[in-house]
Formats: C-alpha cells, structure tokens, sequence
C-alpha cells in the first residue's frame, strides 16, 4: 500500500534544502539553530554532485555475473549522515513538540462531555455518552497525533502529490485521477443519515484541532512550504476511504507482469506459471455446502445462521484447544513498515458500546479489534476484483470500437497544479470498461482497468462501523456479506463460537472465457463479466470440527470448487506452517495459550528452505567435488545443506540461503529473460510507488522448488543443468557475502545484511531519513515465515516488502489480557515520546496489554484530558 509512504516518487534535490534552511530559519527564529542548518544546506547545496556519485558507486559495488548490488552501508557519504543525522534530529525534535493531550478544551459540537485517558504507550481510552461524541474525540486526536500523514493521504486520494513534490509526482497524480478518487465524494449524501452524521462528527473532531489555538504546525509542513492545512470535509474522508478500499484490491499489476514474461517465455511459460504450492492448505479444504450451482445460476443452499460447515484453517483457536477454554482470536496483518505507523490504536467506550482496537487516521472508527462480545480481525484475501482490458481507440476520433460499433470516449480534461512549476493539462478518458491507465503507466498498448471497486457505492465506513458493532455471529455475518472490500474476516466471540468469512464481492467470470490472469480484448464483447458474486454466496464457514481456521493470503477454496475467486495467492508457507504448529500441538494434547499463540506470530522457521535443503542434500557429494579446491565455498557449502530453516538475524546459514536462492534464481533465467524481466518474475512491480511489488513477489520459492524438482526443466537445463546451476549459485553466493562481509563465515549473520528501516515519506531525502525514519536495524524472518519480512528483489537485502506491522491476540476468557503491539510508535509528531518509543517492544517480539477495563486504563494512566462543549 502507498498509504503511509509512497515516496518512491521522491528524489534529493539542492533547492530542497535551500528551502529547508530558509523555512527553518524564519519559522524557528533561533540564531544556532539557523547557523547549524545554513551550514548543512550549504554543504549539501555545494557538494550535491560528488554526493550523487558516491551514492551511486556505493549501490554499485564492483558487480557479480548475477548482478546483485553492495549494501550501501560501506560508503563515506552514509557514515557521515549518520553521523550528522542525530544531531539534526535532536535539535529539531526540540523545536517541534506539540502540547500534549491534557487538560480542559472547549469544542463545539460536543452534546456532552468527553473523557480522554491517554495511557503510558500513548493509547487513548475515549469516553464519552453518545456515538458522535466519540467520533469527535477520535478525530481531534488524529489530528492532533497525525496531521501530516492524513494531509498527505488526502493530497494522495486526491491526486494532488505534485503540489508537494513537483513534476515528478505528475503521473502519479494522472494515474490516482484516472481512478476517479477524486470524484466519489458526493457518495457522502448517499449515505445513510446516521453514518452521515457520524463521519460528519469524526470531520468536525478533526477541523477543532485545526481551529485550535493549541494547533501546531507539523516539521514537515514547515519542510515542505505547506500553510495551515485547510479544513476537512465528509467528501475528503470519502476519498480516503476509496482509496483505502482500492488498496486492498489486487489484479491488475500481476496481468502486466505475468504478460510481459510470457510474451518471452512462449511454450515454456507452464514452468514459470507456479503459484500455490501444492501441498498447502485451503482456508477451506473440504466441500462447502452453502454455494451449489445448478443450471448456471447460483444458489444458497442453507441459512448461514443455522447451518456449521465443515471446513478449516488462521489463528482463532475454538475454546475445545485452548488452556482457558475461551476462543483465541489473534491477527498480524501485513503492510510496508512506515513511520508513522498506518496504524492508530484507540479505546473507545461511547453510546453504551465499547471497542479497541487499531484505527486509520484520517477514517473514523475500529478497523481490528474487538468489543465485549466479538474480535474480529483481517488479512488480504487476494481476490482478484480487477482486469486490464486492452482497447482499440480510433485513431482520430476520440472513440473506442465495441462489438464492430465506435462509442464516444469519455474524455475530461483536468489541471495539476505543480510545485516550482506550470500546472500541467492531463486528459482522464473512460471507455464502458473504466479508465484508460497505459499512458499513465508507460505501457504500449492502451489498455482500461475494470475495477470492481471503482463502481460500487460507499459501503466501506458502514460495513468497518457495523462489524465493530457487532455482538454476535448473525450480526457480524450480515456486515461482511454487505461489505464490498474482499477481505478474509475471521471471528470469535465470547459465547465460544468462531467462524470466517470472505467479505466483499468477486465477479462472476463464469462463461467469460477467461480467469482474469491476463489482458484481454476490450472490443469483442466475449470477455464480460456476468454480474458479481457476493454476499452470503462468499466462502465462510462457522464452527468448524476441526477446531480452528487460520488465513494467511492462502488458497480460499480448493481448485476444483464452482466459485473462481482468483489465479492468484500468496504461495501458502506461512499457512502450512501455522497449521503445522498447531496440529502438533492438538496431537500431543497441548493446550493451546495466548502465550504460545503469540509467539507464533514471531514465528522465523521457513518451511520452504527446510523443503530447499532437502532438494539439495542429495547433491551433497558431487557439488563438494565441484567446489573441492575453494575451503570457503565448501564451507558455504555444507553450512546451506545442514540448514535448519530458522531464519534468525545471528544465523550465518540463513543469509547463505537466502542470497543462494536469488543466485540460483538469476543464473537460470537471465541468459532467457534478461535482468530486468527476471526482476519481474521475481516480483519487481510495474510502478514504484503505485504498484511495487506485484503479486509475483510470493512465486520465486515455489518456481525455484519446482525447477529442482524436474529433471527435464527446459530452463534449468538451458542453464547447463541443476548441478551447474547449483554449484555457479553457491560459488557467487560465497563471493558475495565475502566481498561484504568478510571471510569468517561466522560473521554472516543474517541481520547484518537483512535490515528494516520504517520510512517517513520526506525519508528519501538524506539526511532527512536520519531525522524523520526510524532504523535500519536487523530483523529475522523473510517473506515464507509467519513473521513475514520480505525484500524487493531488485534491491536485496533488505526489508522493503510487506511485514508484520500490527499484532494483536485476545482470550475470551481473559479480555483484560489482550495483548496487543504495532511500531514504531502512535504519534507522528517528531520530538514526542511517543514517536518510536514501541520500536523496542514490536523488535524483541514483545507486546504491550491491550486495555479494556476502566480499572486497568486508570492505573495505566499517563494523562487526561476532558473535551467539554462550547457554548
């Protein structure tokens, strides 16, 4: 998701930080500080070049046939950042604190008064006596903790990046126009009236900080040249959320993807096509009952409400396997580690109903938690809700042929505004089958997104707010069958029941002619979609014999079931290994805690290098041969086959592994495919901050394992077959990992070359990313353990690809022992306590209680704030 950083757009630039030390300089009026700034902008402003070069020549390195990158870590020009980086980073943490969440404030609005508890890891705990009043609260305190991320969401759903960054942002703003995101705020006075008043009320919290005289302006608005941020409105928070609703839908850049190799890799595409692992679970591995079709239409065979089905697999635990003998709901959901967090965790106790859990500044409302009765969390489900239509356009009309016949293009001209620049004129054109993306992406043909998402009626905030209000399995139903985002919804509740269920819509493809893996002709008419499956038709299952349900990005049904949700998952490793856990607990009789629950959500064991291993063992004796003359390398050697599979940051085999997999990966396909399309197939995304990286990210191990598993792959032998490819992959592993690491293989531990930075978006720009970005430090994992840390693979090691941001596990039995834990901290406001201060916490695998009872906030209160109405 590009929510919370989407900086790949953003580049150094001199005049930056002649405005930075100009902007300082008047806005803070300090004499040393202005000195200490006007020296640093001047450096950078004179130097700028040779600094360009030592960046370059630092990424570089002297170069391997398989052309992996040095870590960046060696070069002069970084150390002197880090040296430089803290001090800046103090001195403007000290002139950016904004007063704290204390004392009596007058708000209009209010019905009555409000109760703020902030607590010690700068939670609030909301009280208030009616619904709106605590949507109030929560978005003065967005605003107060997270302005400049929900300012930059907004300019981000909004299309209008370039008014920050200049012409660079020019077609990210074209391509989110050509979404339309800023066109769907009228879907304000289409809802009903009392959510209407409710998002109303969350926009009002928001607009009284602004109006606050205990408003202060965000560093990065001072950075940046931007004035007081205008007030919100209900129409900019529906923005949002169809941006956020967008987000979470995936089709389209794996068709770009998976295309562009197969137009190289002709007939033996088959090889490369590898997906889902074939071992691994379903969410639902026996037959559904509740979804027949008969005669080509579809039909409910049974009340969800009264019927249990038989299925099986994520992480809520039925009370019949558990310690307590309460349900164990827990959720770790997977997104780009940022600072601030996209997270933002509340307490909200109002209207007689109470709920926490993790909120997203700038929506109102819970978005995981849970309440007295119900937890509830989500994972993607990987439903693929969206097609590249390709379109023939007439050459000199604006006109599109469909079905032998010209309709008239759908053309509007809008304007963007440009920072340091003239406004640029963009054309935004929409045939029947959505908006026209290719000149926006740089792509050949012309090709149109039909996005499911883009045409559906607001029912995200209704859908998130009824969840959170639901109290029992028949409520919580409803909302997710009515909710149109496709998400993996698991469920638990207090009466000991537990269930799942894919919330959302898929189109009906049945008789289309095609599974959406692909693009397809616009102009035939034989690649329509024949409605949307939805609703109560969705896969959900209740109760299940088993005893619990586990989602993790999986498989939803079995290949062979009617309903087709999508040609792609995630490769199913991190399933098959909670499910492996928790069956061997179940066989042993081990009674199951919130303990062991959640340190399986820091669970490192790959499955698929243990899998890698024994492919390789085997091949023990004649690759040693190979590399006999080379002490090193045969040491590489042995340490990669007598792997355990736990990818630890102190394993030196676990960095073996994971630079052999790459090497093995690029020795096979690149004499084929290239350099850059075998970064595709490895995952490389299309875009690098609209859609990086793409669903094949999760595919190289079950290609990799599958090559090696056949002896008549027609690329591996191309390659000179797999103990050639073997042995040269092992061989580059050895000098690569020497080259940067040195010769003692006991120093090539993993976290020395696997680390994580959460990145600030103004991050991109050093040294800005020493003040505002919290790391690099080292984590384990990788993108197959259960705590999911993958990399790009056009730029490894490090952590650039989803992770485990937000975890969170609660016992029925013991509602005040939740635990909960997300990084780097709640506030987004440099210089405040909160800022990183749950970083120590979230590396350790730690977690802080989630409170629940007003005895247990009280003697964990930090401070109070009453928010009383003004008269």
């Amino acid at each position: 998701s590009p929510l919370p950083t989407s900086a790949g757009f953003l580049r150094p630039s001199p005049a930056l930080f002649v405005f930075f030390t100009i902007a300082i300089t008047v806005a803070m009026g300090k004499l040393t500080l202005s000195i200490l700034v006007l020296f640093l902008a001047l450096f950078l402003h004179l130097f700028y070049p040779s600094i360009l070069h030592l960046v370059s020549e630092s990424r570089e390195g002297p170069g391997t046939s398989a052309g992996l990158h040095s870590l960046p870590t060696n070069s002069p020009l970084y150390r002197f950042y880090d040296l430089i980086g803290p001090t800046l980073k103090l001195i403007l943490s000290y002139f950016s604190n904004v007063h704290p969440l204390e004392g009596t404030l007058k708000l209009e609005g209010l019905a009555g008064e409000v109760k703020v508890i902030m607590d010690k890891w700068g939670v609030p705990h909301i009280y208030a006596d009616s619904k709106n009043d605590g949507a109030v609260a929560q978005g003065y305190i967005h605003a107060h903790e997270r302005l400049f991320q929900m300012e930059f969401n907004r300019y981000l759903a909004q299309g209008r990046l370039s008014e920050l960054f200049g012409s660079l942002a020019v077609s990210t703003d074209h391509f989110l126009r050509s979404l339309g995101f800023n066109k769907r705020g009228p879907e304000f006075a289409k809802m009903e009236p009392s959510l209407q008043e409710y998002v109303q009320s969350y926009v009002n919290g928001v607009n009284q900080y602004l109006k606050s005289p205990l408003y202060s302006t965000p560093l990065e608005f001072t950075i940046l040249g931007l004035e007081k941020s205008p007030l919100w409105t209900p129409e900019d928070v529906v923005q949002m959320g169809y941006l956020v609703a967008w987000e979470m839908t995936l089709g389209w850049n794996f068709e770009i993807s998976r295309s562009a190799i197969r137009d190289i890799a002709g007939d033996h595409f088959h090889e490369l096509d590898n997906k889902f692992h074939p071992s691994h679970p379903s969410i639902a591995e026996d037959p559904f009952e509740y979804n027949l079709i008969k005669d080509g239409s579809w039909v409910s065979s049974f009340s969800p409400f009264l019927k249990k089905l038989k299925a099986s697999n994520n992480y809520v635990v039925g009370g019949v396997h558990t310690e307590s003998g309460g349900v164990i709901v827990c959720n770790d959901p997977h997104l780009p580690l940022t600072t601030p967090s996209f997270w933002y965790q509340a307490h909200i106790v109002a209207g007689g109903h109470q709920v926490t859990g993790v909120s997203i500044a700038g929506l109102p409302g819970i978005v995981i938690g849970h309440n007295e009765d119900i937890a509830w969390g989500y994972t993607l489900s990987f439903i693929d809700s969206e097609d590249l239509i390709l379109e023939k356009l007439h050459e000199s009309e604006p006109s599109y042929e469909f079905k032998g016949e010209w309709l008239p293009l759908d053309v509007e001209m809008q304007t963007i505004k440009v920072k340091d620049a003239e406004p640029v004129e963009v054309a935004i054109r929409r045939t029947r089958n959505g908006p026209i993306i290719s000149d926006t992406l740089g792509l050949k043909r012309d090709v149109s997104l039909r996005s499911l998402i883009l045409n559906i009626p607001e029912t995200f905030f209704g859908g998130l707010l009824g969840i959170s209000e639901s109290h029992s399995w028949e409520e919580f139903a409803h909302n997710a069958a009515n909710m149109h985002v496709s998400l993996n919804a698991v469920y638990g509740d207090v009466k000991g029941n537990y269930g799942y269920w894919l919330t959302g819509s898929v189109p009906n493809r049945v008789g289309a002619g095609y599974d959406g893996g692909s693009p397809v002709p616009g102009w035939t008419g034989e690649n329509e979609w024949n409605g949307n499956i939805t609703g109560f038709e969705m896969p959900h299952v209740f109760n299940p014999k088993k005893g619990y349900i586990t989602t993790s990005n999986n498989r939803i049904v079995p290949e062979d079931h009617p309903i087709f949700l999508s040609t792609v998952t995630a490769n199913g490793f991190r399933s098959a290994r909670i499910k492996q856990v928790l069956d061997e607990s179940i066989k042993q009789g081990k009674k199951l805690t919130i303990k062991r629950l959640l340190s399986l959500q820091n669970d490192i064991t790959s499955l698929a290098a243990i899998e890698l291993v024994s492919l390789l063992k085997p091949l023990e004796k004649s690759i040693s041969k190979v590399i006999a003359s080379d002490p090193l390398t045969l040491d590489t050697w042995k340490r990669l086959i007598e792997f355990d599979g736990v990818i630890d940051v102190k394993s030196s085999s676990a960095s073996i592994y994971e630079v052999f997999r790459f090497f093995y990966m690029r020795h096979v396909f690149e004499p084929q495919l290239g350099e850059e399309l075998t970064h595709t197939l490895l995952g490389k995304g299309v875009h690098p901050t609209l859609a990086s990286p793409s669903e094949m990210h999760d595919y190289d191990v079950v290609t990799l394992l599958s090559l090696m598993k056949n002896s008549s792959s027609w690329w591996v032998n191309q390659a000179g077959g797999n103990e050639v490819v073997v042995a040269n992959a092992i061989e580059d592993t050895t000098r690569w990992l020497s080259r940067e690491l040195g010769s003692d293989v006991d120093q090539w531990q993993y976290g020395k070359m696997h680390t994580v930075t959460m990145e600030h978006v103004l991050g991109a720009v050093p040294p800005l990313d020493r003040v505002f970005s919290v790391g690099p430090f080292p984590i384990g994992g990788d993108g197959e353990t259960v705590q999911l840390a993958g990399m790009a693979t056009e730029d490894p090691y490090q952590l650039s690809g989803w992770a485990t941001h937000f975890r969170y596990c609660v016992d029925f039995a013991d509602i005040d022992n939740a635990q909960t834990i997300h990084a780097p901290g709640q506030s987004g406001n440099l210089g405040d306590k909160h800022y990183a201060d749950l970083l120590p916490l979230w590396i350790e695998g730690d977690y802080h209680p989630m409170l629940w009872s007003k005895e247990s906030v009280e003697s964990h209160k930090e401070s109070e704030m009453m928010l009383v109405p003004k008269k």
